[in-house]
């Protein structure tokens, strides 16, 4: 499990996870949009509509990725766009 910040630029907020290492990307987008929105969405949606960017450098994370392939630590930042 890892801590991190996502920030959603359209809600103009800063939110904080707890989260599996194991969980794709794909899955982690699906999840915070939910919980975020409150909403359910399709995930071929969400691969075409939302980009999640490491806040730092800005590189696109893969939707087939995990969160262990990208070695994500404890309070690193993100944008969910």
């Amino acid at each position: 499990m890892v801590y991190i910040q996502v920030c959603i630029p359209e809600k103009n907020r800063i939110y904080d996870f707890k989260i599996s290492t194991q969980l794709n990307i794909a899955t982690l987008k699906s999840l915070i949009l939910e919980a975020v929105y409150n909403v359910k969405y399709d995930n071929e949606f969400i691969r075409e509509n939302y980009l999640f960017l490491s806040f730092n450098d800005n590189k696109k994370l893969e939707d087939d990725l995990t969160i262990d392939d990208y070695a994500i630590h404890n309070g690193e930042k993100f944008l969910l766009i």
